[in-house]
């Protein structure tokens, strides 16, 4: 059985035209088998697809949960609830929406919008890392000029949180544009700032769609959660060094 909490509120990253939708929810890993359902609080049904039958129960429901909360985002904008699983895997979004799903330990994510509004999205949720599995993540997911943007008072933990979560949510922006996945070390962080950062996606991972080489991204800490968000208007500057 996989039960949804009501939805929570999702940080306010005040940007227009875009709706963000999160919530909690728990499974028992046991009682999970055969045709798994999830039945929300406010009636909305949704199925494991045939090809996730035989995924692990935790991986079904954070798919549960992450699809529920694209179709309340959906919802609101009075689009088609249904996100579709696509070849790969990846989200298969309504026509003329583009959106992007997170989730990790309990709490479920999706951010969606119009693509007239939005070329790309991309958002992730990480609970904050402790200094021990920091220390031996860092050699992976930056290097020494990256690690010395490390904001003053800050302990490494967070940081290498943020880290993580802000090129998580790039390369999920720019996979619908790529499709193929990326190493962490194929973007660099440039600058950090209170509720901002900035990411460079190297050259030759740049895809021919979306020829930007730098991205700024919004970020919060929510208790012990990071949430990251990269939102990129349709009118947005192209900028390239």
């Amino acid at each position: 059985m996989i039960t949804l909490t009501a939805e929570d509120a999702a940080p306010d990253f005040a940007l227009p035209d875009l709706c963000m939708v999160r919530c909690g929810f728990t499974y028992d890993a046991a009682g999970l088998a055969g045709e798994v359902m999830l039945r929300a609080p406010d009636g909305t049904l949704l199925a494991v697809p045939d090809e996730l039958h035989r995924a692990v129960p935790k991986r079904q429901a954070e798919y549960l949960a992450g699809r529920w909360c694209a179709a309340i985002a959906l919802r609101r904008f009075n689009a088609p609830e249904q996100v579709a699983v696509q070849p790969d895997r990846s989200p298969g979004w309504p026509a003329g929406f583009v959106g992007s799903i997170s989730h990790a330990k309990g709490r479920a994510l999706a951010v969606v919008a119009r693509r007239r509004d939005y070329r790309a999205l991309g958002v992730d949720i990480e609970p904050e890392l402790d200094e021990t599995t920091a220390a031996k993540l860092e050699p992976m997911l930056l290097l020494p000029d990256e690690t010395a943007l490390r904001p003053a008072g800050w302990p490494r933990a967070r940081f290498l949180t943020l880290a993580f979560s802000a090129k998580e949510a790039l390369y999920k922006a720019v996979y619908p544009h790529l499709r193929r996945i990326l190493e962490f070390h194929d973007a660099r962080l440039l600058a950090t700032s209170a509720g901002e950062l900035e990411l460079e996606l190297l050259p030759v991972h740049r895809p021919a769609t979306l020829p930007d080489a730098r991205y700024r991204l919004a970020y919060r800490f929510d208790g012990s959660e990071c949430l990251t968000l990269l939102a990129l208007p349709q009118y947005a500057t192209v900028t390239v060094p």
